[in-house]
């Protein structure tokens, strides 16, 4: 009976045996070496025919069945063959074996070869020379109809089709072997394009010495070269956004060091040569403005003002100084991110504004005094400051300065007044020269806010503006002089009394002097007249006549009048 023997070639030159249907009572070798196979199949037909099979069956099976030798020769030969049938057998079931063994790793690679080319997003595709096709050979880049190589140039970026016909063309020449492929190639149609970036390699397979295949063995990276673009994108972006921004800032790695700063740092540090070797060497925690404050390590942010003196560098500056750690995506700290800002300025301009604030503080205390004096000052003389509105046509009258007391119209102030002087404040206020100057004037009026009774106000003012310089009214006191005008008026009436008294006593003087120069006259006359007489009877004569003048009633009523007016 022939052998039969199936086998089945996979790519990757992995083998896999069919399964071999076996009829009972039957035997089958199977092996690799087609010779040594025919060779126990011609030994096994000949054995056959002989009999000599069936007489070593009934020999090791059917003891009790009998046969005649013929030859001692033969049966040796018997012997010999079934040895060797059986040592075939052995190396038949070896072989078998040794196949399973591999076809089963050959599967097993086959099989993680396509989950890898899945999983990995690979595509493999060849180009037969001979037949100028291209095709799959696994996954689905190339149409199912394949491409020819004209075809699948006219789908690559077209600034890349020129470069990549050449290569290929010193590929089918054998001047290479393998070439690193990196093409956008497009999968779409012209109408509808659908870029993929493609990242491989092309490998030359030879056919009696000569190309005969190019394997292309590619990865679609288009995801990861958008991925890569956008991170490029974003990263120059953070790079501007770092390089341009506002605030100082810097990194530092996880031990304190500094990995990077921007411009607006460099102007704050004042980047020199020199300083840039202090700030690179020295660690951020040993800085005395940290030192104790913030440790190696820390994984809290940190926000303080700092007196940033740094003598070995020039740096004597007062920053705002913030500190973040920045972790990777296991949690792990990474690195810190330092902004700054110079506030040197802000502080002197806050020392300077506490200053200020305490000035001002000073001058509303003092404010407050001098109100409360102007304040009794008003209150005790019977005083008031008023305002008028020329817009609302009001007055406003107050004695504390913040609040208005008292509120009455134009109308109302002028209906006050007596009617004696009414015609004087309608002209004085209708004429612009005059109500656009300072005044002091006094007016009498019927009644007041404060009292029923009349009274006398000396009212003065100046005129107010606003910022365009528009007069808008005016702004005076107003004092109640009524006492004053009172007590003026009493002293007129004594005044006028005193001169009538006056010119009473010069009549009186007047006329006593009438009256007692006769007598006066007749005495000092007679007394000038004693000395020039002898006799003692007519000086006795003179002496009476003076008595008899002196005791006349005029003289002696003239001399009382006269003490009489010097009592008054």
């Amino acid at each position: 009976m022939p052998l039969k023997m199936k086998i089945r070639e996979y790519g990757l030159d992995s083998l896999l045996l069919d399964d071999i249907d076996i009829p009972a009572g039957e035997l089958r070798i199977i092996g690799y070496d087609k010779a040594l196979i025919e060779a126990i199949d011609d030994t096994y037909a000949r054995l056959e025919q002989a009999g000599e099979l069936q007489r070593i069956h009934d020999k090791w099976f059917n003891p009790e069945r009998t046969h005649n030798d013929s030859s001692p020769i033969a049966l040796f030969a018997l012997i010999g063959s079934v040895i060797a049938i059986i040592i075939a057998f052995l190396l038949s079931r070896l072989i078998h074996s040794r196949i399973k063994t591999t076809a089963d790793r050959s599967e097993d690679i086959n099989s993680m070869m396509k989950q890898a080319l899945q999983m990995g997003n690979f595509y493999v595709f060849e180009y037969d020379i001979k037949a100028n096709h291209m095709r799959n050979t696994y996954g689905l880049l190339i149409p199912d109809e394949g491409l020819s190589l004209a075809d699948f140039i006219n789908r690559l970026d077209p600034a890349i089709q020129q470069d990549f016909e050449q290569h290929t063309h010193s590929l089918m020449a054998g001047e290479e072997q393998n070439r690193y492929f990196n093409r956008r190639f497009n999968i779409g149609s012209e109408e509808a394009p659908d870029w993929r970036h493609l990242e491989g390699t092309a490998i030359v397979e030879q056919e009696d010495g000569k190309p005969r295949y190019i394997v292309y063995a590619v990865k679609d990276i288009t995801i990861d070269v958008e991925s890569e673009r956008i991170n490029q994108e974003m990263g120059n972006k953070y790079a501007r956004m770092f390089e341009t921004n506002l605030i100082a800032m810097s990194f530092y790695d996880k031990e304190g060091f500094l990995i990077d700063v921007n411009e607006k740092m460099r102007q704050l540090c004042e980047f020199d040569e020199k300083s840039e070797v202090f700030f690179r060497q020295t660690c951020m925690f040993d800085f005395p403005m940290l030192h104790g404050v913030y440790e190696s390590g820390s994984r809290e942010p940190l926000h303080i003002c700092s007196h940033m003196y740094y003598p070995e560098v020039g740096l004597d500056k007062y920053i705002e100084i913030r500190i973040r750690p920045i972790f990777d995506e296991e949690g792990e700290l990474h690195s810190y991110v330092v902004t700054s800002r110079d506030i040197s300025a802000e502080r002197t301009m806050y020392l300077e504004k506490i200053h200020h604030d305490i000035e001002i503080r000073k001058t509303y205390d003092a404010i407050n005094v001098y109100e409360h004096q102007l304040t009794y000052l008003l209150e005790n003389s019977e005083m008031f400051v008023w305002r008028s509105n020329l817009q609302t046509r009001t007055l406003t009258y107050s004695r504390s300065l913040r609040q208005s007391e008292y509120e009455e119209s134009f109308d109302d102030y002028i209906n006050r007044i007596f009617p004696d002087e009414k015609e004087e404040i309608l002209k004085a206020f209708k004429d612009p020269d005059t109500m656009s100057k300072a005044f002091n004037i006094i007016h009498h009026f019927r009644y007041t806010h404060y009292s029923k009774k009349p009274a006398w106000h000396a009212v003065s003012g100046i005129p107010t503006f606003d910022k365009e310089g528009r007069q808008i009214g005016y702004f005076g006191v107003s004092r109640d002089i009524t006492k004053l005008i009172v007590a003026q008026q009493k002293l007129k009436k004594e005044t006028a009394r005193a001169e009538d008294s006056g010119k009473m006593k010069s009549a009186f003087l007047a006329n006593m002097t009438h009256e007692i120069r006769t007598p006066l006259n007749a005495i000092v006359g007679f007394s000038d007249l004693l000395p020039m007489v002898d006799t003692h009877e007519e000086r006795m004569e003179f002496i009476r006549i003076i008595r008899n003048n002196c005791d006349r009633p005029t003289c002696a009523g003239a001399w009382g009048r006269i003490h009489q007016g010097q009592s008054l």
